[in-house]
């Protein structure tokens, strides 16, 4: 039976020598490995067309059916770059990071202090960066991995705690040394941090639980179950401790009307508290708001294309109207609103017109509506709580019109700009009331379960809050389409505009709904009362107390810090993840089309996301050379045989090759900076074009490169070329300047080709030779300006945006 095994096991290996027939070339050159001849394992089928670059393309029988193997041998240490090249109809799509659909976040996100260091996260690149105040440079980077998500600081401890989304986790850091003290897995996704002495507030979202870690004994204390999922914790301490909860809104898909990921983390609970009129896709006419009770304010921003019945009747500025006519309550109705439990609101509350000129961004309006021509008469509505009564004013004739007297407490107001119907929810009388727009009189009211509250329009549908329900009414029948439940009293609901801002590209897919806050006894942990939530932000702003005196730091997730709100400090070696290896995808991940895993390792995706060259911010065009320089996903291999697996998550994976090709990337760092390093890539007629290059060795391996330059100018014609052979020692880092005499001005492209047998590396960096300048002079480098003069006229010009001439005449 031994010998039988054996054989078998002989019979195998034989069989995968066979079969071992893609070969990875050397010197950095490409090679194609054709789909249609690896593995299929049954799980993939052959389909000719011409197109194909091998004559055959290979498509799956389904979604994560067996993947294909590509079996390939290497006989020394060797990077691989790989990516694929699709079949013209082939399915693109790249995988969606964890926070998707949240929007991923770079960072220095959020900040804390202890000591003379500031922490501050890096969510995407899986990182915590630690700046010495003093000295403003970074001390530490902290390698995570994850998503961490939010920090605090515990001065007392000397402790930071992490809240790591992605894996689940609670990280403990030594704030002295940077090290990683302790771990803590916790339920579903932690998401925000807040510490009260000993206690630490810890907002698990996707689990739907608040956590309360003991500090001092280093465990789990208690496990608060909540309604829906938790973002954001903040601990108050006047005048009694307390913790307060903000939640995720609720997001409904519009067309389909059922629920959908949330993109938002916060909506704010105001009514419409201004209104807009003018013409379609151009700047506003007229805004009208309420700054405080009982006044009513127009502001006028300009006069062009004024219609025919303001001209010479209205003025550019700001009005203000008194209105108290309509927004008094009577001494009955206080003691009635007080005797209900209902807040004494005053007004103006909900502001909307009509008609405000639906434009091509409106959901009710298709793309064959004209634009509405400018009529003579408009309107501006009104709620006063308080008073139970609706307020219309004329506002091409600037007077109080109509007071409606229609009882109850009308909170929220929705003008249907198509239809011309007003909308007022009457949260005591648990109706809905219509209005007809130029009539001002009550056509009909829609009778409901519970108090309504917030309301919004489209697609022909009025949602409304109502209770703990979103009701859903068709506005032709104006009856109930469909009722919701929701875990919570909903306080606010709004559309979720997608695309960019102008013309028809702007739509709405998506309806968000807002929660209040719940508010906690941060000792008893008992419930204590819902409140309006108000907008919240993560630490984004400190001040650090150093021997010197206080330093404020401020994060903008832009990869710098701000300090003193005069100089920014670059932190992209902690924070930008472009310069990172790629990284798998984990459980929280969507993966795209395919993913690649080399022998049983963790799947990637099949591109990185880099749309920007990270040395120079460069636009990067796809499936160009220079794209695949940044995007293609490399893999570290030992000497032996290997199988590259590509897996499908789609149907329409229609994959036609690998091109795969040996690199550098990783095993060499190849940099180059313009001399001097402060002019920014661009150079003066009169001055020589230099660089310098550096090329450090992260192997303990020697290496024997040559690197090769090109300058090509703006019509693609090499102009310059050179080479150079070195030998690179081990860890070690070689260095040299280039210098050109370029006869030609205008933009230039310097490429850099680092070649050795291991493989290849490439950089391609821009830059720009001015032509002589003639009078007058406008550019200036710092070192040009005399001693003191720059200073003197940035006094006496201060918003002056003719500096630069002014400093010319100086001179």
């Amino acid at each position: 039976m031994r010998r039988f095994k054996v054989a078998l096991l002989l019979l195998f290996l034989d069989s995968l020598e066979a079969r071992t027939n893609f070969v990875v070339p050397s010197g950095g050159k490409v090679a194609v490995w054709q789909a249609e001849e690896a593995e299929l394992n049954g799980a993939w089928d052959r389909v000719r067309h011409p197109w194909a670059s091998g004559g055959e393309f290979v498509a799956p029988k389904g979604a994560l059916s067996r993947p294909l193997e590509f079996i390939f041998e290497v006989k020394r240490p060797t990077v691989i770059a790989v990516r694929p090249l699709w079949f013209v109809h082939g399915e693109r799509r790249i995988a969606r990071r964890f926070p998707h659909p949240l929007p991923m976040r770079h960072g220095p996100d959020v900040l804390d202090w202890c000591g003379r260091f500031v922490f501050f996260t890096c969510p995407s690149a899986g990182r915590v960066g630690i700046l010495d105040a003093i000295t403003e440079r970074l001390a530490r980077i902290v390698d995570l991995g994850g998503y961490p998500v939010d920090l605090v600081a515990d001065r007392r401890q000397g402790r930071v705690y992490i809240a790591e989304a992605k894996f689940d986790r609670l990280l403990i850091l030594d704030a002295r040394t940077g090290e990683v003290v302790g771990a803590t897995p916790l339920p579903g996704c932690p998401w925000s941090l807040a510490l009260h002495d000993e206690r630490l507030f810890i907002a698990c979202m996707e689990a739907k639980r608040m956590i309360v870690f003991d500090t001092v004994k280093g465990k789990i204390i208690a496990k608060i179950p909540l309604p829906a999922e938790l973002v954001h914790l903040r601990v108050s301490s006047q005048p009694r401790p307390r913790v307060m909860v903000w939640f995720r809104p609720f997001t409904l898909d519009i067309r389909t009307l059922k629920p959908a990921p949330s993109k938002i983390l916060y909506l704010s609970p105001r009514t419409r508290r201004r209104c807009r009129f003018g013409y379609p896709q151009f700047q506003p006419m007229a805004y009208v708001d309420s700054p405080k009770p009982h006044v009513l304010r127009i502001h006028i921003p300009h006069s062009e294309g004024f219609p025919p019945n303001w001209r010479g009747k209205k003025e550019i500025g700001v009005r203000t109207f008194d209105v108290s006519s309509v927004t008094t309550p009577t001494p009955q109705r206080i003691k009635l609103l007080k005797r209900k439990g209902l807040p004494i609101v005053i007004g103006p509350e909900a502001i909307d017109g009509y008609p405000i000129y639906m434009d091509r961004q409106s959901p009710e309006v298709t793309a064959n509506t004209s634009p509405v021509i400018w009529r003579k008469q408009h309107f501006v509505f009104f709620t006063a709580p308080a008073a139970g009564r609706i307020g219309v004013f004329n506002l091409d004739e600037e007077c109080l019109v109509k007071s409606i007297e229609i009882g109850g407490y009308p909170l929220d107001l929705l003008v249907d700009q198509k239809r011309g119907k007003v909308y007022i929810a009457d949260a005591l009388g648990k109706r809905l009331i219509i209005l007809d727009a130029l009539g001002h009189q009550v056509v009909g009211q829609i009778k409901l379960r519970d108090l309504p509250r917030s309301m919004e329009l489209c697609a022909g549908k009025l949602f409304v809050t109502c209770g703990k329900s979103l009701v859903i009414i068709d506005v032709e029948s104006r009856r109930v389409v469909r009722e919701i439940k929701m875990a919570l009293r909903p306080i606010a609901v709004t559309l979720l505009w997608e695309g960019l801002a102008n013309g028809q590209v702007r739509r709405v897919r998506h309806l968000a709904v807002g929660f209040p806050a719940m508010v906690f006894d941060a000792l008893t942990l008992k419930f204590l009362s819902e409140e309006l939530p108000p907008s919240f932000s993560r630490r984004k702003r400190i001040s650090v107390k150093i021997s010197k005196g206080t330093k404020s730091f401020v994060a903008d997730n832009l990869l710098t810090l701000g300090i003193d709100g005069e100089r920014w400090i670059d932190v992209s070696e902690a924070a930008d993840p472009q310069l990172l290896s790629p990284q798998p995808l984990g459980e929280k991940d969507a993966p795209g089309t395919i993913t690649l895993s080399l022998d049983n390792g963790p799947e990637f995706d099949w591109r990185n996301d880099i749309w920007f060259t990270p040395d120079q911010q460069i636009f990067l065009i796809y499936d160009t050379d220079e794209f695949w320089d940044w995007n293609a996903i490399t893999f570290r291999l030992k000497p032996g045989r290997h199988i590259l697996r590509v897996r499908a998550y789609s149907r329409w994976a229609f994959l036609d090759a690998l091109c795969v090709n040996s690199t550098l990337k990783g095993r060499l760092n190849l940099t180059v900076k313009p001399l001097p390093k402060n002019n920014h890539w661009v150079f003066y007629h009169d001055e020589p074009v230099r660089f310098e290059v550096e090329v450090r060795n992260n192997e303990r391996l020697e290496f024997s490169p040559r690197l090769t330059y090109f300058i090509f100018n703006y019509l693609g014609q090499e102009v310059k070329r050179g080479m150079k052979n070195f030998v690179l020692k081990p860890l070690g880092i070689w260095r040299t300047n280039l210098k050109f005499n370029l006869r030609e001005t205008g933009r230039f492209t310097l490429i850099l080709s680092l070649k050795s047998e291991e493989g290849k590396l490439v950089r391609r960096v821009r830059f720009v030779r001015l032509p002589k300048l003639v009078r007058p002079r406008l550019l200036f480098r710092r070192e040009e300006i005399p001693s003191g003069l720059a200073e003197h006229l940035y006094e006496r010009s201060q918003g002056n945006p003719f500096f630069a001439v002014e400093l010319l005449k100086s001179l």
